[in-house]
């Protein structure tokens, strides 16, 4: 499993875990809760990417640094649309189907939209 050190807390982490949240979170003046990782996540979501149903992959390096099966943090409810860095906002996601998703409100959210997300999940776990 890839992870990296961080060198304020001298901590592994997997990859992913840096992301900008805090800062995002304050700038669309919505609530934020420390502690929210692609590492607890997954934990909770049991590995399964809430948005296709298939398992997200920590060792999906192909781009480098991540991979489109690679695990993600998704806001339920984006938080450019209100939706805050809470545990009742977050799930985890394949980074692609992340992008997919965009931000799209629940109600946005089509069956389309989830089918070519899964699509997309599944061909790149074949290539």
């Amino acid at each position: 499993e890839k992870r990296r050190r961080d060198v304020a807390t001298g901590k592994t982490k997997l990859r992913g875990d840096y992301g900008n949240h805090r800062k995002r979170a304050r700038i669309h003046g919505v609530a934020y809760e420390p502690g929210i990782t692609v590492e607890k996540l997954v934990k909770r979501d049991g590995n399964i990417c809430q948005i296709c149903g298939e398992p997200c992959d920590a060792n999906d390096l192909r781009w480098g640094y991540s991979g489109p099966l690679y695990p993600s943090i998704d806001h339920i409810v984006a938080m450019a649309n209100g939706g805050g860095h809470t545990w009742d906002n977050v799930q985890l996601a394949h980074i692609i189907c992340n992008s997919n998703k965009r931000d799209l409100l629940e109600e946005e959210l089509t069956e389309e939209v989830i089918t070519h997300a899964k699509e997309q999940a599944i061909a790149y776990k074949c290539a």
